[in-house]
């Protein structure tokens, strides 16, 4: 099994089953972003760095994920002809985009200034921020859609 994807829904059942079914669930983004969130269990394994490949061991189960489809694009590539890897393309956007668990659990922030609540799963449709965006993400210029406070004037809920 190489180059292989997996879909949200077949990844949440494979990590509802993972104590009878083993599997390694590797998150390629930086550390900072890793930290924001990650899916259940997931070992953080920066794609940068040196020896990333290499770090995949023979007859262990994986399945692999980054950003969005652009960086499942990115793994699919990086990662033909190992063994065992299976690529969740879609990314963490959007499983946080469809709700799904993740450690520590995605929060929202409200403007302080009129309370609008910014959530991840909805991102910001009027400033083009796609669904699945994490507030730290968020360009440092980006302002309420509401009241245009700017973005150091929300709290985390």
């Amino acid at each position: 099994m190489s180059g292989e994807t997996i879909v949200r829904d077949e990844l949440a059942a494979l990590l509802e089953n993972a104590a009878t079914e083993p599997v390694e669930v590797v998150d390629v983004r930086p550390p900072w972003m890793y930290g924001i969130a990650h899916l259940p269990g997931a070992v953080n394994w920066p794609l940068e760095e040196e020896g990333f490949v290499e770090r995949f061991e023979a007859g262990t189960r994986y399945v692999v994920y980054g950003v969005n489809r652009k960086q499942g694009k990115r793994l699919l590539e990086r990662l033909a002809g190992v063994e065992n890897v299976r690529v969740y393309l879609e990314g963490i956007r959007d499983w946080v985009a469809a709700q799904q668990p993740t450690e520590p659990e995605v929060r929202g922030f409200a403007c302080l200034v009129c309370s609008f609540g910014y959530y991840a799963h909805r991102g910001d449709p009027r400033g083009h921020v796609e669904p699945g965006t994490f507030f730290e993400e968020l360009p440092d210029d980006w302002r309420c859609p509401w009241c245009g406070a700017p973005k150091s004037r929300f709290m985390r809920e």
